[in-house]
């Protein structure tokens, strides 16, 4: 299952995010993504764990939880109608918007 992990700090490292979500299960991969939206750098994190109820479990423990001094927030990433994340988008737009 697939975790957003959104309104992360701009200094937050990968290793980080391992270090936490590894307290919950297994952790498959990690990305870490960061973008400029309206001129505001924005990181967040999508976690792959292969096991459907210690991902909830993260979930549920983390969500709008302080991190690093800002409240993260944490939920089943979502997919496009293809079953795919939504990594095409551009500042908040899809690549298929222009």
């Amino acid at each position: 299952m697939n975790i957003y992990i959104g309104l992360l700090p701009a200094d937050t490292e990968k290793i980080e995010i391992q270090e936490i979500m590894e307290r919950y299960g297994k952790v498959i991969s990690i990305a870490l993504v960061k973008k400029i939206i309206e001129g505001e750098l924005v990181k967040f994190a999508i976690v792959d764990m292969p096991i459907q109820a210690e991902a909830e479990f993260a979930i549920n423990k983390l969500n709008h939880t302080m991190f690093k001094g800002k409240n993260i927030q944490l939920n089943k990433a979502r997919t496009n109608e293809n079953g795919r994340r939504d990594e095409d988008r551009i500042s908040g737009r899809r690549a298929t918007d222009f």
